[in-house]
């Protein structure tokens, strides 16, 4: 897998898994793990009665998850809608990124807020080329900063080339940044940082993808991310 240089930016679940994958992350706590055993289930005596006539309930019906289809390689992505721990983060992910941690992030060992990531495998999605995900996190802690400054913690210019550049507009607005070639493959990155009108928080949104199908996954990312109103 190609290698990528490990953002100062980190989650605050991957700070172990990462201490363990790369021995250069020399910061990182690792998180308790919590194992509970299962409670024991005496099973009743078996009991003989006369047969009784069995009623079968209609099945219940599921609606079928949204389903989009790969521009170019005939594949195919459903999407789930996930949130932050708290639940003002959501958007829409594939299902295939299964591998889901909502317990924030933070920058430089300082908490910075709620955040959310999914991938495949998130430790691969943080530290190589080779893995589609994506993070969305905000932060009010750095009020005093100019705009622009989590581009400069999320950007990898010795790594990506630089393709776009521009202004997202929406409910939340800001620049944006699109780079391409990442690592010397295909793999491209899509980096909004954007703010309320009321500019008492800022919202980041890191978006990496690897092949043709991924394309699709940045556009649905990018039409549903959403932050509930601030508390």
């Amino acid at each position: 897998m190609s290698q990528r240089v490990k953002p100062i930016v980190i989650l605050t679940f991957a700070i172990s898994l990462i201490a363990a994958a790369c021995a250069s992350s020399g910061d990182e706590t690792a998180a308790p793990t919590s194992t509970t055993a299962a409670p024991t289930t005496t099973v009743a005596p078996t009991t003989t009665t006369a047969p009784a006539t069995t009623t079968t309930a209609a099945p219940t019906t599921t609606a079928a998850p949204t389903t989009t289809t790969a521009p170019d390689d005939g594949g195919e992505y459903t999407f789930v809608e996930i949130t932050d721990d708290s639940g003002n983060l959501s958007l829409l992910v594939p299902t295939a990124w299964s591998d889901i941690d909502g317990t924030g992030w933070g920058i430089s060992g300082v908490d910075a807020g709620n955040g959310v990531a999914a991938a495949p495998n998130i430790v691969d999605f943080l530290e190589t080329w080779d893995t589609p995900g994506v993070f969305f996190g905000i932060t009010d802690k750095f009020p005093d900063e100019e705009e622009g400054w989590l581009l400069d913690e999320f950007r990898f210019p010795e790594d990506c080339t630089l393709e776009t550049a521009d202004t997202w507009n929406g409910s939340l607005s800001g620049p944006y940044e699109v780079w391409k070639n990442c690592g010397g493959g295909e793999t491209v990155r899509v980096i909004l940082e954007v703010y309320p009108p009321s500019r008492e928080y800022v919202a980041i949104l890191e978006i990496q993808g690897v092949t043709d199908i991924d394309a699709e996954a940045i556009k649905t990312i990018l039409g549903s991310f959403e932050v509930a109103p601030y508390r």
